[in-house]
């Protein structure tokens, strides 16, 4: 059976970083509540945190 895909590991900071250097983009969101840009800052501070904590165990 031939693959038509494959994986790529990257971490957040990775994703990020293409994010800031344009090099890809986030889509708008597809319903009409958008979050504070705090609570965006939250979650992806958790996400940083998370990805830290399970990344060492």
């Amino acid at each position: 059976m031939v693959k038509n895909y494959h994986i790529d590991n990257v971490t957040i900071e990775e994703i990020l970083g293409w994010i800031k250097q344009g090099k890809i983009g986030l889509p708008e969101m597809q319903r009409p509540f958008v979050w504070p840009t705090a609570k965006v800052r939250d979650l992806i501070d958790l996400l940083k945190v998370r990805h830290f904590i399970f990344d060492k165990i």
